[in-house]
């Protein structure tokens, strides 16, 4: 059985907005004070050269992300059947 978009795109959202999203804001700033307190030059020398090369690597990810979506056959996981 499988589910519609209206049900498992929430599904998903909420739990990590609420739950893995907090944990990973928290874990971001503790680790980017802490590179920031022992090494600041690592973050600030040459950091427009980076971000370029992030941006690069990130807008071909976001735009294929919701490729998952149109994917045929099931998940890992997917093959049990719901309760």
């Amino acid at each position: 059985m499988s589910l519609s978009l209206s049900v498992s795109i929430p599904a998903m959202v909420i739990p990590h907005l609420l739950v893995a999203g907090v944990v990973e804001v928290i874990f971001t700033v503790a680790i980017f004070a802490f590179v920031k307190r022992m090494s600041p030059g690592m973050i600030y020398v040459g950091a427009k050269q980076k971000i370029k090369a992030v941006y690069g690597l990130l807008i071909p990810l976001i735009c294929l992300t919701p490729l998952g979506l149109l994917a045929t056959g099931t998940a890992w996981g997917e093959w049990e059947q719901m309760k």
